[in-house]
């Protein structure tokens, strides 16, 4: 059987399906094929691969994997009769070892432990960047050899076949209904070459878009749509109108830079015939509303009504069964049916065990109701048999001479044949040869049957693949990867790759020849100081910093457009003051903006003096702005009547200045009350919303004008305050970008292992080194020179450092004779207050005095001995110094 197998499989590699009346354009096929000719390193890694290592699996086929290649060879022989001049299938590729194994099998549903690569685009933005794309060799010939999914994330390599076989195993594990799809595509699709694609270019799934792949709620009751300006609509329309003309008037000018896309399409000499190898994601499980393609090269998904770069589709396959295209060839994917359950679509090789079998469906196309009766009734028994003998049998043919007897077999090339699906005609044959072969044994069919003869798909022959976290951190080969845009290219690395967290950087170029680069975004991880990413304007000299939460004072965004702007976001919840925006129009204007404060402050700005912008812009130093105006601005309060409710104040710094009091709006008032007090003169200007309303009293605006005059004080004092704050922020920023500094995870057992190790060294390495008393009195040597002292410095070291230990005794004696003082005070203190009481003390106080004054006498005796023992070993430590210093070699100078 592995012998017939292999030989048919040298026979399907030398037939090429040409069609009778296209004789001169299959020698034109031919000549672009050697052209296009594309060596891979595939075929080389095969050929060193050390087949012993493999398990046995990969070396040779079981029974029952036999069983199946000779129903799948069967199979393929009704296909290529009934249907010549259609391409080969792609059913029993040679695996690493040169075994033939059904395609099927190759496919190794796993579920990796990483939740990184639980959803559909991370997956495959996982493979695209992992496995090295590999053009193949012949782009309109299917590959002979078809390596397993763990082989290639061994080697990182291999083409499109390999890379959606591996990423279609890993997305069957999670849960999708994923297929690997084989048809042709595009030129730039088959050669993973993104230059037409956009630099920014960003595709999302359904799952991404809208409700976040969420169907949507027919019963969720719809909100009132908001009152809309049928004149700002109009408006709105024109502007964007204008602005679509000037971008397509600007892509109009770079499309003439450029070749025509499609037009390079048109000249291609294989348009059509380029086979590629993608994957299908139906919708249904893990609530996906619609079905899309998937590029296995590049991870970029394809929705099917967005015109995907992909022609004709010849089949579909995954881990459970075998479908071909019997749709019409010139239909798109838009167009094309992906109901399987649909044999007038497509047509399976393997029978679903869930559906009605090939036997049933060919006895009831046959016999009409009749054979739904005999069916039923089990008058063929060998209808009724496991498909396991059906397909022993297929392999198994009739002696010469002796006739077949069963069911009527339409003629392949008949229109009946044409009519059934190939499955059927197959199952067909071999339940004729098998109700012959049984009846002349006179064995019952049933006692043939055994768990290795059963006839449906084998397990897959692929070991469980496994993924380290060196693996899946690593991210590229080499761990870094460099993918080219449209006017842009894009840097990726693993984490931990460069010194400064780096994973990713896009530029972006305003030239096709990617000369000239317009913005610069990088991505970090792993970061101290919680950036995770940066992007930078080059024309508009504008950089926008994005930090994760965690960082001190709750840095969220710092937007800087040098000499003119600067923007800082917080994070709320990391402040206590609430701040979430802080806007500095440099030497003009500072706004800020609070959220969830308990004085309902919302809105602070501070206005400076127009004439102090150009020294501030200049930077010049010492130059303080000048302010002109505070203003801040307040949230209702409910429980707090309109009338008296402040909503605005307005501080007027510069003479005449003034202060303006604006309260909120009752309820049905177009109107606010407010009030303005001079600085200068006591004029105040009260304005109330109710003309019948009484005017406030002097004394009480006398005392609402105190406590402006005090927040005014509160405004500018808060205004300073977070001024040296954004200082101390800017600082920070700027020391953290001349150190960067990763943080190790407590989890990665191996870097914070090596970290550790290294700190250790440096540890040993310092502790090693012996502490010099002499440093701090020694002069600095110059460079390159030794240090030699003559007996002048000498002495003044010696006298240095002899006085500095005479200090330090002195220090130390002043210390323990301060203790003794305060000790003997306290007790002096205590005993006169009990002189002066005894009369009236109780025997109680009597015991306390009594207590204390032991405790005093044992730490004024302790005190006293310290103090004695340390002027007796000050004078021995002053004698051992001077004899250390006249017998240091450094001091020779001293002894002559």
């Amino acid at each position: 059987s592995m012998v017939e197998m292999g030989a048919l499989s040298e026979e399907k590699s030398l037939v090429e399906p040409q069609r009778p009346d296209e004789e001169v354009e299959g020698e034109e096929y031919a000549s672009c094929e050697e052209v296009e000719w594309t060596p891979n390193l595939k075929l080389k890694r095969i050929s060193e691969t050390d087949v012993s290592e493999l398990p046995v699996a990969y070396r040779s086929n079981s029974k029952k994997e036999g069983l199946a290649l000779d129903y799948v060879a069967n199979f393929e022989r009704q296909y290529i009769d009934l249907y010549p001049y259609r391409a080969p299938l792609l059913l029993c590729p040679l695996n690493e070892c040169g075994m033939p194994k059904f395609v099927c099998t190759t496919v190794r549903p796993t579920q990796l432990t990483y939740k990184q690569l639980y959803d559909y685009d991370k997956c495959a933005a996982f493979v695209a960047d992992y496995v090295t794309y590999e053009p193949l060799e012949l782009p309109s010939m299917l590959p002979r050899h078809m390596p397993s999914p763990t082989s290639v994330l061994k080697d990182q390599a291999g083409d499109c076949f390999d890379l959606s076989i591996l990423l279609c195993s890993l997305l069957l594990g999670i849960g999708y209904d994923a297929y690997v799809v084989v048809g042709y595509a595009h030129k730039k699709t088959t050669r993973c070459d993104q230059t037409d694609r956009p630099a920014a270019y960003r595709a999302s799934g359904p799952a991404a878009e809208g409700n976040g792949g969420q169907g949507s709620n027919r019963y969720k009751v719809q909100r009132r749509p908001p009152l809309e300006s049928r004149f700002l609509k109009q408006q709105a329309a024109e502007v964007e109108v204008e602005a679509a003309n000037e971008v397509a008037k600007a892509h109009h000018e770079a499309a003439l830079l450029l070749p025509d896309e499609e037009d390079e399409e048109e000249m291609d000499e294989l348009r059509g015939r380029r086979v590629h190898a993608w994957v299908l994601i139906l919708a249904g499980k893990r609530e996906l509303p619609d079905d899309f393609f998937v590029e296995p090269s590049t991870g970029v998904c394809h929705r099917l009504d967005e015109s995907p770069p992909f022609y004709g589709v010849e089949s579909i396959f995954n881990a459970s069964n075998y479908w071909v295209n019997m749709q019409a060839k010139e239909k798109t994917s838009k167009e094309l049916s992906w109901e399987l359950s649909d044999t007038s679509c497509w047509e399976y090789v393997f029978v679903d065990s869930t559906g009605a079998s090939s036997v049933d469906a060919l006895t009831l196309e046959e016999g009409g109701e009749e054979g739904a009766e005999e069916a039923d009734t089990s008058a063929h028994p060998i209808a009724a048999a496991p498909l396991a003998v059906v397909a022993a049998a297929a392999a198994a043919p009739a002696a010469d001479g002796e006739e077949v007897v069963g069911p009527p077999i339409p003629r392949v090339g008949s229109q009946a044949a044409l009519e059934k699906p190939a499955a059927t005609v197959a199952v067909a044959v071999a339940v004729t040869s098998v109700g012959s072969a049984g009846e002349e044994a006179g064995v019952p069919v049933e006692s043939n049957v055994g768990p290795e003869n059963i006839l449906d798909l084998p397990p897959s022959w692929v070991l469980k693949i496994l993924l380290t976290p060196a693996q899946l951190e690593s991210k590229c080969p080499g761990r870094t990867k460099e993918v080219p845009y449209h006017r842009g290219v894009l840097h990726k690395w693993a984490p931990y790759a460069r010194a400064d967290g780096m994973v990713s950087r896009l530029t972006v170029y305003h030239d096709n020849k990617r000369t000239q680069a317009s913005e610069v975004i990088e991505t970090f991880m792993q970061r101290k100081d919680r950036l995770h990413k940066r992007a930078t304007n080059l024309q508009a000299n504008e950089v926008v910093e994005e930090f994760l939460p965690g960082r001190p004072f709750g840095l969220r965004v710092h937007e800087l457009v040098s000499g003119e702007r600067r923007r800082l976001r917080f994070y709320p919840g990391a402040r206590l003051d609430g701040l979430q925006l802080r806007e500095e129009t440099l030497g003009k204007k500072t706004i800020e903006t609070y959220v969830g404060r308990d004085d309902r402050l919302v809105y602070r700005s501070v206005t400076f003096d127009p004439s102090s912008a150009s020294q501030i812009v200049a930077g010049a130093k010492e130059a303080e702005p000048v302010i002109v105006k505070m203003a801040e601005k307040y949230a209702r309060d409910p429980s707090i009547d309109a009338e008296a409710d402040v909503a605005k104040r307005v501080y007027s710094v510069t003479a005449p200045g003034f202060i303006r009091a604006l309260y909120q709006f009752g309820d049905g008032h177009v109107t606010a009350s407010s009030r303005v007090y001079p600085k200068e003169t006591w004029k105040p200007l009260v304005t109330l919303v109710d003309p019948f309303a009484k005017k406030p009293l002097d004394s009480a605006l006398r005392e609402d004008f105190q406590a402006l005059v005090l927040a005014e004080r509160e405004c500018l004092q808060a205004f300073r305050e977070q001024e040296r704050q954004m200082k101390d922020i800017l600082v920070k920023r700027r020391g953290e970008e001349a150190e960067h500094q990763l943080i190790i995870s407590v989890y990665d057992t191996a870097r914070s292992r090596q970290y550790l190790d290294a700190d250790r060294k440096e540890d040993g390495a310092s502790a090693a080194v012996m502490h010099d008393y002499l440093t701090p009195f020694l002069p600095t040597p110059k460079a390159g020179v030794a240090l030699t002292l003559d007996r002048e410095t000498s002495l003044k070291v010696r006298e240095n450092c002899l006085k500095s230990l005479r200090d330090r005794l002195v220090e130390r004696a002043t210390i323990i004779q301060s203790r003794l003082d305060e000790e003997n005070a306290n007790l002096a203190k205590k005993t006169s207050t009990f002189s002066r009481n005894r009369d009236h003390a109780d025997k109680q106080t009597e015991e306390e005095y009594e207590r204390y004054c032991q405790s005093a006498m044992f730490r004024i005796q302790i005190i006293d001995e310290r103090l004695k023992r340390h002027e007796k070993q000050a004078l021995q430590k002053y004698e051992e110094m001077d004899s250390r210093l006249r017998a240091e070699p450094r001091m020779r100078a001293l002894m002559h």
